[in-house]
């Protein structure tokens, strides 16, 4: 090693060249050197006491700083989406980063304070974790079929107090939704299994829970070389019976549109109907969860419909369902139906249907939002709104106080 390098790593000639910084609570040392390509840390070199603190997560400064000090990334900060953050509810400021042991997190569900269970696309198994670390795994289990130990879970949801429930996906076509005592985190009833080539199109990719009506809904949206093809099942999960399910295209039930295939499908678990968007039209339709039957949908007329952006048949669709009202991204754009009147809507035969009324179709964002990425996930809490975007870092979070733009939390 050359004597001017060396002198790098002499104690004495670089006692004073050592700088402190608090980032997130955790105190990291490096030199004046190191910290100088970035022009941020080099401004806080001359601050040593205290140590100047940085509101930032500590693991993911660790990765940067080992960037500094080396010109390259450790094998262990690769790409990585399997982290869980948590906010704080107010302010969404960040408390704190768990990095799991997965690659990516496909559906997330706390299902107590100290508790989430996790589940992965890239890992088998239904995962859990407290906020410091992994603590446990569950797998689905079939002395007659090994092969579904190697089950993946597609969605969660919580059932209430007691229980909650996980679907199951074998890759050899087997599927089956799993319900688990939160106490003992023991499998306690298995419902709407299927097995077979077939069983790969239907298998759960969302779980609702009802609790009004004490229904569970899965439902599946699939795409491919024939278009889209669409699945629901709804659950009495106490008696474990299937109550209701439609197949799109299709099935027993059918609908007045047999080529507009849903795109996608939600449940408002409080006020009961089912809400689905047309792959072919785009229109929005609905259908009475308490009154589910052999043709359900009915089509929502918007009250002004000049005010529509072009549907591109086919496009991507996300629908969400949120305190009476359904938010829809057709592609990078989102919009909210809201009901702005009431009008009583006749079915068949004349007797009185549902009052499904008139609703209007609101442009949640702005022409130059749709730039930003294709809309993948809308959930809603409180009075936001949480969209996530393909290939684009963080979640954007809207506020019903804020009509004018988005906050970014992450």
């Amino acid at each position: 090693m050359k004597t001017e390098d060396a002198t790098m790593y002499c104690p004495e000639s670089n006692q004073k060249e050592r700088i402190k910084l608090n980032i997130g609570g955790k105190l990291f040392e490096t030199t004046v050197s190191t910290a100088a390509p970035s022009s941020f840390l080099d401004s806080l070199s001359s601050s040593t006491h205290p140590p100047p603190f940085i509101d930032r997560d500590p693991e993911i400064f660790s990765s940067l700083l080992s960037l500094l000090r080396t010109h390259r990334l450790p094998s262990s900060t690769l790409p990585h989406s399997g982290q869980i953050s948590y906010y704080d509810g107010p302010t969404l400021s960040l408390s704190s980063t768990l990095r799991t042991h997965l690659h990516d997190i496909s559906s997330i569900v706390s299902i107590s304070p100290e508790i989430s269970v996790v589940g992965s696309n890239s890992f088998s198994g239904l995962h859990l974790y407290t906020r410091e670390n992994h603590a446990g795994s569950l797998y689905w289990m079939d002395d007659s079929d090994t092969r579904v130990h190697k089950s993946r879970v597609t969605s969660i949801a919580d059932l209430g107090m007691a229980v909650f429930a996980a679907a199951f996906e074998c890759r050899h076509g087997e599927n089956a939704v799993q319900i688990v005592d939160k106490s003992t985190l023991k499998v306690v009833a298995e419902i709407g299994r299927q097995s077979g080539n077939s069983a790969k199109s239907t298998a759960i990719k969302r779980l609702r829970w009802v609790p009004e009506v004490g229904l569970l809904v899965g439902s599946a949206v699939n795409w491919g070389a024939f278009g889209y093809s669409g699945y629901v099942r709804v659950w009495d999960p106490r008696s474990g019976e299937m109550v209701w399910e439609t197949n799109e295209p299709g099935g027993v039930v059918r609908s007045s549109r047999l080529d507009d295939t849903m795109a996608d499908i939600d449940v408002d678990p409080e006020e009961l109907f089912l809400a689905k968007v047309g792959s072919k039209t785009g229109d929005l339709g609905v259908a009475d969860l308490r009154k589910l039957g052999s043709d359900p949908w009915v089509y929502l007329e918007d009250r002004y419909p000049g005010l529509s952006r072009d549907w591109n048949a086919g496009g991507s669709v996300v629908v969400h369902c949120y305190k009476g009202n359904v938010f829809v991204g057709r592609g990078g754009g989102l919009e909210a139906w809201s009901r702005v009147a009431d009008r009583a809507v006749v079915g068949d035969g004349g007797r009185g249907e549902r009052e499904w009324g008139v609703y209007r179709r609101n442009y949640v964002d702005k022409v130059e939002d749709l730039k930003r990425g294709i809309i993948s996930k809308i959930e809603g809490g409180g009075n936001r709104l949480f969209v996530r975007r393909e290939n684009v870092g963080g979640i954007e979070v809207w506020e019903t106080s804020c009509s004018s733009g988005v906050k970014t939390a992450v």
